[in-house]
C-alpha cells in the first residue's frame, strides 16, 4: 500500500504532454490497481484470520463436548458388567438346560439390557426376538450345518 502511494505521488513528477494525461496516465492507473489489490489482500487476510478464530472456537467447543461425552462413559460400565455377567450365566446354563432354553433366556435379557426404552413393548419385542432368533440359529446349525448343540443334563434326569 505504501509502495502504491509512493508510486502514485511520483507520477506527478512526470510531465503531461497532452490533455489525456500523457505519460503520467499509466503509472497512475497502475498505482490505483496496486491500491485496489492491496485492499483486497488486506480484506482477505482479515477474513482468513476471522475464520481461523471461529474454527479455533468451534474446535474448543467440540473438545469440550468430547470431554463431556467421556465423562458420561462410566454410566455404560453398568451395561458392560451386566453383559459379562449374562454371558457367564449363559455359559453355565448352556450345559444344564441346553442350547434352546439358555439362548432364549440370554437373548431376552441382552435385548432388554441394550434397548433404550424399558416398557411393555420392549419386553414383547425382546421375547419375540429371542425366540425367533434362537430357533433360526438352531435350524441353521443343527439342521443345515449338522452341528450338535447342547441338549442339557436337566432333560436327561426326567
Amino acid at each position: 500500500m505504501l509502495l502504491a502511494a509512493f508510486y502514485f505521488l511520483h507520477s506527478f513528477g512526470i510531465e503531461i504532454t497532452d490533455a489525456h494525461g500523457g505519460a503520467a496516465l499509466v503509472p497512475r492507473i497502475l498505482a490505483a490497481v496496486l491500491v485496489i489489490c492491496s485492499l483486497l489482500l488486506i480484506f482477505f487476510h482479515v477474513r482468513k484470520k476471522q475464520r481461523e478464530k471461529m474454527e479455533k472456537i468451534a474446535q474448543a467447543r467440540q473438545a469440550e463436548q468430547e470431554v463431556e461425552k467421556r465423562a458420561e462413559v462410566p454410566s455404560n460400565y453398568k451395561s458392560v458388567v451386566l453383559t459379562m455377567a449374562a454371558i457367564s450365566v449363559y455359559a453355565l446354563l448352556l450345559g444344564f438346560v441346553g442350547f434352546i432354553y439358555a439362548t432364549i433366556v440370554y437373548l431376552f435379557f441382552q435385548v432388554l439390557l441394550l434397548s433404550p426404552k424399558k416398557n411393555t413393548r420392549s419386553v414383547i419385542v425382546a421375547g419375540a426376538v429371542s425366540v425367533v432368533f434362537t430357533f433360526l440359529i438352531y435350524l441353521l446349525f443343527y439342521r443345515i450345518f449338522l452341528v450338535i448343540l447342547p441338549r442339557g443334563t436337566l432333560w436327561y434326569t426326567f
